[in-house]
């Protein structure tokens, strides 16, 4: 199976984000989920990244954290967590970078790597994929990137997918907001 551009690039972020280190909070194996009193993945109970750090007055940031993050994520309680401490870890001059893998990029990796699986996720992708004339045969990476959304978040990215498929890599992207 040959990889298209943006699945390579999909791909090589993810194990370019494998490779990288947190500063503010320490993960026993950086590849494999967090041990907590969840379980063995980020589910979705627990503290929510929007208790621990929302809200940030405005033209404020904390990292790659700012007070426009502080909109509904649409993940769960841990994956949520996980993804704003991510963000707030991160050096603002990484937030977003020009050809190169951003702090962004590199959080929402991590939340999809630590999400718990969803078996309501491989439905939302079907639906979604069904609209789109060309799905590109990512079924299995939507899953992925779905996993860590609440009903609330998956029913937003069915909304979305719906909208516009003329290009499904492109609105894939753009309807998986936390990866912004």
């Amino acid at each position: 199976m040959a990889l298209d551009r943006n699945q390579f690039l999909l791909v090589a972020g993810a194990i370019a984000a494998a490779t990288t280190t947190m500063a503010s909070k320490s993960y026993p194996d950086e590849g494999a989920p967090e041990q907590d009193q969840v379980g063995a993945c980020d589910g979705p109970t627990g503290q929510t990244g929007h208790a621990k750090y929302c809200p940030i007055a405005e033209g404020r940031r904390k990292g790659c954290l700012d007070w426009s993050s502080c909109s509904d994520s649409g993940l769960k309680a841990a994956s949520e967590l996980r993804y704003y401490d991510c963000l707030a870890a991160s050096p603002p001059n990484a937030c977003f970078v020009e050809g190169a893998i951003s702090a962004r990029q590199r959080c929402s990796d991590q939340v999809v790597r630590n999400a718990c699986a969803d078996p309501l996720a491989a439905a939302t992708c079907q639906r979604a994929a069904r609209n789109c004339a060309r799905n590109s045969g990512t079924l299995a990476l939507c899953t992925q990137y779905v996993a860590p959304l609440t009903s609330a978040g998956r029913d937003s990215f069915t909304s979305c997918m719906i909208e516009g498929c003329s290009d499904f890599q492109q609105t894939f992207k753009r309807c998986i907001a936390y990866t912004q």
